[in-house]
């Protein structure tokens, strides 16, 4: 059979391949090594979530997955693999890429919150830590504005429900002040709960120019580097329309009875919603920072951390000067509370807060405008936590693309809402616009003090330099070992 075609179809044919050509040309440099999903569908729906209401009645990991956590010979040598995500090294035939790597690394990180929220003395320096941070707020909007806030904040529900702040609230505190570590002769373990709490619930009183970068910084670039996320993940309780509650604290998806919090004189625990477990939906592998946590089995809870803003732009607001280990030790806290909550993993805190400390380093730098300057400048706590943060790498270890950083840098700090960082709508598939965006972001940030060389996921830079926490950290692997042992 002859097929003819005419000179208008041949014509035709060739616009429109020169017209796709143009367009791949033009869009071309957004092509980096890592893939770039749009939410096109619920990819969240593969995420098996295991539910039982007692440990033990049925296996909740196959020997596979146990294979390797059991075969490591010291509870410091699977504490060194865990803790840098080293799962699929050597692991053997029994242990391949189909082992539930990512359910070893939230089973450690909640048992390593329980027992940080148990330690006495660590939150005993906690409290000492919260009480420059809310003094220095103190002195600087007055006793009457500060009082007011207080006030506030104990008749409204909590922001963070894994501090039960809703038992016996009166009797609470006229025995236990709301900074005091120790209540009686118990510990209560929520302490530093409430006082993140009562923390987040003081960003309304920062003064107009420390908000409005921060958010700046949270709505414009954070949010890119994120990527999708909405709040309509949606787990109901079985039967209803509520969202799901459990008891135990931390971002385990199940339920275990050895991770909630024991009952004490001023304690009883209900349960509440864990955020990352049903209500934030993210999309796995849209921009680098889920692609490598993903890839590293590194859990994403509500993604890279809005929350840690409050912590951190709060304290800088204070004032409070800090030293190197307690600045350590207050973003170690950001951790226990969005952690604990279910909201957040360690390695979301750590890129959030690493973020944070990039954009007040190079606010120096580049901004004409000056009136953060004070604030960073004014106390150790900017200085101090870029320090700490200098050697995390916040987002991967992806390709990046070339920019021109001079440029970017003023667009993020000279131009205002004229940026071409307009507000972004994390609920909304991006265009090709805006992936180029993010890319140019993620590179802005990694080509900061050649970050992007940096091992991602390496909790070990961070932990080890706080002493305070070693029993705590073995005593969650030693925890880890007995359960995949017993129930493998």
């Amino acid at each position: 059979m002859n097929i003819k075609f005419s000179k208008k179809w041949i014509i035709a044919s060739l616009v429109i391949i020169g017209a796709l050509a143009m367009y791949w040309y033009k869009y071309r440099v957004v092509t980096v090594s890592h893939p770039i999903l749009y939410p096109v569908s619920d990819n969240t729906a593969s995420i098996p979530v295991i539910s039982t209401p007692k440990p033990g009645a049925q296996k909740l990991l196959s020997k596979e997955r146990c294979t390797y956590v059991n075969s490591l010979n010291t509870d410091t040598e699977r504490q060194r693999i865990i803790e840098d995500h080293q799962f699929l090294k050597n692991t053997g035939k029994e242990c391949d890429i189909d082992c539930d790597n990512l359910f070893i690394q939230e089973l450690y990180e909640s048992f390593l919150l329980k027992f940080l929220l148990e330690d006495v003395s660590l939150n005993s320096k906690l409290a000492a830590i919260y009480q420059k941070i809310f003094e220095g707020i103190r002195k600087k909007v007055g006793d009457t504005v500060y009082q007011a806030a207080v006030q506030s904040w104990y008749s409204t529900p909590s922001m963070f429900p894994s501090n039960q702040k809703s038992r016996q609230a009166n009797r609470f505190f006229n025995i236990n002040p709301l900074l005091g570590s120790l209540a009686g002769a118990e510990h209560d373990p929520t302490t530093i709960l409430l006082a993140g709490d009562f923390l987040k619930s003081l960003n309304v009183l920062v003064t107009p120019e420390v908000r409005l970068r921060r958010d700046f910084m949270f709505e414009r670039l954070l949010k890119r580097i994120r990527g999708y996320r909405t709040n309509q993940k949606n787990r109901f309780a079985p039967g209803t329309k509520n969202l799901a509650a459990e008891l135990q604290i931390g971002i385990a998806e199940f339920n275990f009875d050895d991770l909630i919090l024991q009952k004490n004189s001023y304690y009883t625990p209900t349960p509440f919603v864990h955020p990352g477990r049903s209500q934030c939906k993210t999309l796995p592998l849209q921009g680098m920072f889920s692609h490598n946590a993903s890839k590293n089995y590194i859990p994403i809870e509500c993604g890279i951390s809005g929350s840690t803003n409050y912590w951190i732009w709060t304290a800088l607001f204070s004032g409070a000067n800090l030293n190197m280990e307690e600045t350590r030790l207050f973003l170690l806290s950001a951790f226990i509370v969005l952690g604990a909550d279910g909201g957040h993993s360690l390695m979301e805190v750590l890129g959030s807060a690493t973020l944070s400390s990039i954009f007040w380093v190079d606010y120096l730098k580049y901004a004409r405008n000056r009136e953060l300057e004070p604030y960073i400048t004014g106390s150790t706590f900017a200085k101090n936590l870029y320090n700490i943060t200098k050697n995390i790498n916040p987002i991967g270890n992806d390709d990046i693309i070339t920019i021109d950083r001079l440029k970017v840098a003023d667009d993020m700090y000279n131009l205002g809402d004229k940026t071409p960082f307009e507000l972004y709508e994390d609920t909304k598939t991006p265009t090709p616009g805006e992936t180029l965006k993010r890319q140019t972001l993620e590179s802005y940030f990694l080509s900061e003090n050649s970050r992007k060389n940096l091992p991602f996921g390496k909790y070990t830079t961070f932990l080890d330099q706080i002493p305070e926490i070693s029993s705590d950290r073995l005593q969650a692997i030693t925890e880890l070992t007995k359960y995949s042992l017993k129930y493998c």
